[in-house]
């Protein structure tokens, strides 16, 4: 029963991202042991919840797989196929658990590994709207998977980010809309395959005071662009990457 119940950048993929001053709540965070680190950016949701593709997806379920449309690399893995579970995070492993029933410290290895969590808590699908869709042209496409208004079991709280994976650069962004809690525990960040290192952006069961906003996570492999500047002690960052322009 649920725990409710009981209680280089490439020349031709060019990121154009500001900070976002206003996200403090989302720290500056990283290196991990491979590599990557983060900063607030700018919100900027890609919003496909009418053109993405529907995830029929139940409470507590996760996907099959999923074809990103390109190569993207995590951990020094490629990978080609992504899976979703309706609990708010996405990873890269066939038969992978679906994480009820609370986000969980990262790294950790009794769980859900190889893992991106854009917001992993005890959430209810179908009460809301997940979609996935892979934008943009060869060589600088993006996957995303969106999670649009679902709820926290056993409901209210409804939640909207996006789960973005970047070709080329094999940066991963995370975009948010409205963020409530439900006060249970929600996990953002990334992990390896063997649940040895990680990024904890947030693990937090108070206030989520990171609505409209953004999120930025790039290996070490990506050159860091002049207007990159890290500074002060523990390496807190401010990434000011000009923003991404739109197509027209």
């Amino acid at each position: 029963m649920k725990r409710r119940l009981l209680g280089a950048i490439s020349a031709c993929f060019m990121f154009n991202f500001s900070v976002d001053a206003q996200a403090a709540f989302l720290p500056n965070t990283g290196p991990d042991t491979f590599g990557y680190s983060g900063a607030a950016i700018t919100a900027d949701l890609r919003d496909i919840s009418t053109s993405g593709a529907f995830l029929g997806l139940g409470d507590d379920q996760t996907s099959s797989a999923l074809n990103i449309g390109f190569s993207f690399g995590f951990y020094g893995n490629s990978y080609t196929t992504a899976y979703v579970s309706s609990n708010g995070f996405m990873g890269f492993t066939a038969g992978m658990p679906q994480g009820c029933c609370s986000g969980l410290a990262l790294p950790q290895t009794d769980s859900v590994n190889n893992l991106i969590a854009g917001l992993w808590e005890d959430l209810n699908n179908p009460q809301g709207n997940i979609r996935y869709q892979t934008l943009g042209t060869a060589g600088s496409r993006e996957f995303v998977v969106g999670f649009y208004d679902v709820q926290h079991y056993l409901g209210g709280s409804p939640v909207t980010f996006e789960m973005i994976l970047h070709e080329g650069s094999n940066a991963i962004e995370f975009q948010y809309g409205s963020i409530t809690s439900d006060g249970g525990q929600h996990s953002v960040g990334i992990e390896n395959a063997a649940g040895t290192d990680g990024l904890q952006v947030l693990l937090s069961s108070s206030s989520l005071d990171f609505g409209n906003t953004g999120y930025l996570i790039v290996p070490s492999a990506v050159p860091i662009p002049a207007t990159v500047w890290l500074f002060g002690s523990g390496l807190l960052g401010m990434i000011g990457i000009a923003r991404r322009k739109k197509a027209a």
